[in-house]
């Protein structure tokens, strides 16, 4: 039986971050049998293959991977998207801390019109003002929008896509073109941008 929603995680020397958010998606409320988890290895040489090695022999999570040469996010992202069995697809950032309720909420949310776009508000960790500047301007930017959807003073535009925690028809995407191979940043901008 082929998963409703298929969650897609691309990951670069992240391995910590990595297993903590498998151990966080155990507690997913969704049935085990509506969703699964596709890895996307962007040529790391630490012990991610190992640690995912150990998920698959552990079998508590509907969890694939696969590596490929280190070629940037938005392509592993694009690769998994394409090995992906699902009409419906949710991108996350490899260390974010989901909600039990997180798949559950994006599968309810996407409407059956085939091009509805869902962006997930992320809550920046507690120490965000103590990272690095392009960091600290990313989270405040990201933070803002979020708030200003939240309370319906900002109608969210596709220049407003952040694909940390989004979900999509895989068709729609498809359709649109995907992501742009060639960008290492503002991938998710373009994306949204001609998506309108």
């Amino acid at each position: 039986m082929k998963p409703e929603i298929s969650l897609i995680i691309a990951t670069f020397n992240r391995c910590g971050p990595l297993n903590k958010l498998l151990n966080i998606l155990k507690e997913q409320t969704l049935a085990k049998d509506k969703w699964d988890i596709i890895v996307a290895v962007d040529g790391s040489r630490d012990e991610t293959e190992r640690m995912l090695e150990k998920w698959i022999a552990g079998n508590s999570l509907p969890l694939t991977w696969f590596c490929q040469e280190n070629a940037g996010q938005c392509v592993a992202r694009h690769n998994a998207i394409l090995k992906s069995k699902s009409d419906k697809i949710i991108i996350i950032d490899d260390d974010l801390n989901p909600c039990p309720a997180f798949i559950a909420s994006h599968l309810r949310a996407l409407d059956d019109d085939g091009k509805t776009v869902v962006i997930g508000k992320v809550v920046p960790t507690e120490n965000w003002k103590e990272r690095p500047l392009y960091e600290i301007v990313r989270e405040y930017k990201t933070t803002d929008i979020h708030h200003n959807f939240e309370i319906g003073i900002v109608k969210p535009k596709g220049e407003d896509l952040v694909t940390q925690n989004v979900s999509f028809y895989k068709k729609f995407y498809l359709d649109v073109g995907g992501f742009d191979s060639e960008m290492r940043l503002g991938e998710d901008t373009l994306l949204g941008s001609i998506t309108r």
